[in-house]
């Protein structure tokens, strides 16, 4: 790392989540995520990597009725909806069925000198939903 960009931080790191399901692609709120996501954020392995995604298959996700721009991707500039951990059983929305996730975990490097920020990715995994949002469908 050279002397002008950004040290490697837990601060400068961040992860993009990406559910396919029968509705269609949805970004995933990282909010209420838990420990999973913040172990991967502190330390990014493989190991970290695959755990993360495992519990991302085991938690019901729901259509959070919000759409966002994706501004930590190459892949779309349309906005998309936005699905959401349900924390409670009686959270309204129907749940999601999620076949497949998946994680992208990336720092961002800023070269002081220039002002230019770059996305470096850290690691992505695709993975199928171990269990699809609670029904057991795969």
């Amino acid at each position: 790392m050279g002397m002008f960009s950004t040290q490697d931080d837990h601060d400068t790191r961040f992860v993009s989540i990406w559910l396919e399901t029968e509705a269609g692609e949805f970004v995933a709120a990282r909010r209420n995520i838990g420990k999973p996501l913040d172990r991967y954020v502190a330390e990014p392995t493989a190991s970290n990597l695959q755990a993360l995604c495992r519990h991302l298959g085991e938690v019901v996700w729901i259509d959070a009725r919000q759409s966002k721009t994706p501004i930590h991707t190459t892949e779309s500039v349309e906005p998309v909806p936005v699905a959401m951990v349900q924390r409670v059983a009686s959270a309204a929305g129907e749940p999601l069925i999620t076949r497949r996730i998946r994680v992208i975990g990336f720092k961002l490097v800023v070269d002081v000198a220039s002002g230019e920020l770059h996305h470096q990715t850290l690691g992505t995994l695709n993975c199928e939903a171990s269990v699809a949002s609670g029904d057991g469908r795969g």
